[in-house]
């Protein structure tokens, strides 16, 4: 179970700084 929750955790942490990116890119193109 913990490594599953472990693995959630980096799934959330990659997504957010997946995002962050492209919504700076976004501020920069506008």
């Amino acid at each position: 179970m913990p490594l599953q929750l472990g693995e959630k955790v980096q799934l959330r942490i990659t997504q957010n700084f997946s995002v962050v990116p492209h919504t700076q890119n976004y501020i920069r193109m506008h």
